[in-house]
């Protein structure tokens, strides 16, 4: 058969589609953004200077617990408090329906002094571009748009794993499905100037040759190019 089929997968998916059709030419195409520009170096002084120019971790994301798991990334925070003993601000920028669950967490754990809650943001270049890393749930190595925007800036991520049969061992991103590795992680990101500034490195090098808009728009185009000649030819 000359049909193709061009369908959104997860990474495993595609995976097991190579295993079980070995014959056939299969394509992974990942998402792809365009990068946030850098703001000007004054108002990012300016910006850190809000928070004393104290580490700061960085979410963007709605805030549910179902789908974003927002009160297992106030665990890992919660993990990450106990084992750093410095100074540090946990940013959770967005809203929704699990917002006062969060709330309410924050304050029997005792993190009112870490943890503060933005609100929407409709530009979120400034908070990227001052993060020192950026804590997210992912499902395999999907970190969505914000996660890969902060990244095309230089901001580590750091993902908690959702998808329990995930055992890839060479990620994209970093990730666990252990509270306690990604607070560990955390740690060694904001301690460790050499070890946050090669993975700031691999974060915008990573967005710009795996998850830019113009690979994945010459990736389609390549797809879509070779179904039609094999059409006009078959």
């Amino acid at each position: 058969m000359s049909d193709s089929l061009v369908v959104e997968l997860r990474r495993r998916d595609f995976e097991i589609l190579q295993k079980e059709m070995p014959g056939h030419h299969i394509s992974y195409i990942p998402f792809g953004i365009f990068p946030l520009e850098m703001p000007d170096w004054n108002e990012i002084v300016a910006h850190k200077k809000i928070y004393r120019d104290t580490p700061i971790i960085l979410s963007i994301m709605r805030l549910q617990q179902h789908q974003k798991r927002v009160l297992d990334l106030l665990m890992v925070i919660d993990q990450f408090r106990k084992i750093y003993s410095g100074s540090f601000i946990y940013l959770l920028v967005g809203d929704g329906p699990d917002r006062q669950r969060a709330q309410e967490f924050v304050r029997s754990a005792g993190l009112d002094d870490y943890v503060k809650f933005t609100g929407y943001m409709d530009d979120i270049r400034l908070i990227c571009a001052t993060a020192r890393v950026f804590l997210i749930a992912g499902i395999e190595d999907l970190v969505g748009i914000a996660g890969l925007q902060a990244a095309s800036l230089g901001v580590p991520i750091v993902s908690l794993q959702m998808d329990p049969e995930w055992k890839n061992t060479e990620s994209i991103f970093f990730n666990s499905a252990s509270h306690q590795v990604l607070a560990e992680e955390l740690e060694r990101l904001v301690r460790d100037d050499a070890y946050y500034k090669n993975a700031s490195g691999y974060a915008a090098s990573t967005v710009q040759s795996t998850f830019s808009v113009d690979q994945m728009v010459a990736s389609y185009a390549r797809v879509y190019t070779s179904i039609v000649t094999k059409e006009k030819t078959g």
